[in-house]
């Protein structure tokens, strides 16, 4: 009996975008689906066997959310925080979510924080530039030191007064390669509902994350 295919949302086709789709392809049973603006992108990534739309990839994840299955994975791409982008514009309807920026007390908790430009927070054990194929392993590739506690978790023990810290967990899909279950999404809708104040937003795998304040009403 033949497994079903698993679904694979490769959000921005660039570097890593591409590097995911090759990767996610050679699976045997996959399905990608990517979008990206680009129409040579687009182009290379049908001509691998993907399915691929000319479509800003967070507009993508607006309009497609409520097809997608929910244990179907998002393998976000881009050089924002994906979750973030996406919740404001998906909740616009219901709520007024804005980006909020990043207190220093927050900050001075976080490993070698980097503020962007879009006002989010990059943040990441390692202070140089990881080999595009580590596999995440206990022992750093780099360093050879041991990671004692992996940091979607250490983000998860921060506390902050009146600010819900939610943490979407980025698994490992393949070397150099995370991403997380639609209903993490879904589940993320849910604790909204029941929030009037900010929440602290990060999506994490053991080494690296993206971090956004946000000030939901």
């Amino acid at each position: 009996m033949n497994k079903a295919p698993k679904t694979y949302h490769v959000i921005g086709i660039g570097h890593f975008g591409k590097k995911a789709i090759e990767a996610l392809l050679a699976h045997p049973n996959s399905k990608v689906i990517c979008a990206d603006l680009d129409p040579k992108a687009v182009a290379w990534a049908k001509y691998r066997g993907a399915i691929a739309k000319e479509l800003d990839g967070i507009r993508y994840m607006v309009e497609e959310f409520h097809l997608m299955e929910e244990d179907s994975y998002i393998v976000p791409a881009l050089p924002l925080h994906l979750a973030a982008e996406w919740l404001i514009l998906y909740t616009q309807d219901r709520f007024k979510i804005q980006k909020l920026p990043m207190p220093g007390d927050i900050l001075e908790k976080l490993p070698n924080p980097c503020i962007l430009k879009t006002n989010d927070v990059a943040i990441s054990y390692a202070n140089f530039k990881c080999p595009d194929d580590c596999v995440e392993p206990p022992y750093c590739t780099v360093t050879n030191i041991k990671r004692e506690i992996p940091l979607n978790k250490f983000i998860s023990s921060i506390k902050v007064n009146g600010t819900v810290n939610y943490v979407i967990k980025s698994t490992q899909l393949g070397p150099g390669m995370g991403g997380y279950k639609k209903k993490k999404l879904s589940e993320l809708l849910k604790v909204i509902e029941h929030i009037s104040d900010n929440m602290l937003l990060t999506t994490a795998c053991s080494c690296h994350g993206i971090m956004t304040l946000l000030k939901i009403k």
